[in-house]
């Protein structure tokens, strides 16, 4: 199974792009594709999560920490944990 993800919002800041997504988890870890060539920094921010919001991310990698260009590796967090992934690369 995969993770629920809906694209809210992308912008542009200068040479650095901007994506937002929501996500609602349906497994301990997931590699979430930002549609970002390469993620300079992530930022989980929990909205409902029973897992207490600690979830782990990895940038550029998936949730094992193999390299993966333009993807959030995620772990940590429990299935119907939602939250928001605030994204920014190029």
């Amino acid at each position: 199974m995969a993770y629920t993800v809906t694209k809210l919002a992308q912008t542009v800041f200068g040479n650095k792009r901007l994506v937002i997504h929501t996500v609602t988890a349906d497994a301990a870890t997931e590699a979430i594709n930002t549609g970002l060539q390469n993620v300079d920094y992530a930022i989980l921010q929990s909205n409902s999560m029973a897992s207490g919001g600690t979830g782990n991310i990895k940038f550029n990698a998936n949730a094992s920490g193999v390299a993966a260009a333009g993807y959030v590796g995620v772990s940590g967090v429990a299935v119907g944990d939602l939250f928001t992934l605030f994204c920014f690369g190029s």
